[in-house]
């Protein structure tokens, strides 16, 4: 059985790995765009810091 601890560890985890292919796939978009490097990881950390955004409140709900 898994403790509340571990799967809220779990969740989290998986908000992050959701965050990390939206960052990814801003970045490929970016790339294809012909955008310097440094436009390609502002717009990966756009990506990742507003699926987060989406995601903690979603997982806050699930959990309460």
């Amino acid at each position: 059985m898994v403790s509340p601890r571990e799967l809220k560890i779990l969740y989290l985890l998986l908000a992050v790995s959701i965050s990390f292919c939206v960052a990814l796939t801003a970045a490929y978009v970016k790339q294809s765009e012909g955008a310097s490097t440094a436009e390609r990881l502002r717009g990966a950390g756009f990506g990742f810091a507003g699926s987060m955004a989406v995601c903690l409140p979603v997982l806050m709900f699930l959990l309460s």
